[in-house]
């Protein structure tokens, strides 16, 4: 994944948790007769959890994995909990490419393939290589379906 898909996930993770530290901040503030540990608790929590979650991001960018062959879509993600999805080409029925506002301003989008069992993802992708795997894919299940 390039570089920009790590831009993309922090701008996310921000623009997501900001009004969560804004509301803990608030209601720390402008609720009476709180107690003051309690206070510190409501207005450090989500202050913490953004702060982990932006620390984190960078971890969670180097572990991201997948693989197209002729025979299956393979892909590795998480942390701590590690995911490992195998699609075989035989069961992909749908493949599509998605990018919302921030992932264009950034040059990104997301590779979708369903199967009868679901979708998986690959996010953040250049949107050129996304296209181009979405072709390769998109070949490749109808290859082994004229077979």
């Amino acid at each position: 994944m390039p570089e920009r898909a790590l831009r993309l996930w922090r701008l996310t993770s921000l623009l997501s948790g900001v009004p969560i530290v804004a509301i803990g901040v608030v209601v720390a503030i402008a609720v009476p007769g709180l107690p003051s540990a309690l206070r510190v608790l409501i207005g450090a929590v989500p202050v913490v959890l953004v702060v982990s979650d932006l620390l984190a991001q960078p971890v969670r960018y180097r572990l991201w994995w997948y693989r197209v062959d002729a025979e299956e879509l393979t892909i590795q993600h998480g942390w701590p909990v590690t995911r490992l999805t195998v699609v075989p080409m035989v069961r992909v029925q749908h493949v599509s490419v998605s990018h919302g506002p921030l992932a264009r301003l950034f040059a990104l989008a997301d590779l979708k393939v369903s199967t009868a069992a679901g979708t998986v993802s690959i996010p953040s992708l250049d949107r050129d290589q996304a296209d181009r795997i979405r072709e390769r894919i998109a070949d490749l299940a109808r290859i082994v379906d004229d077979l």
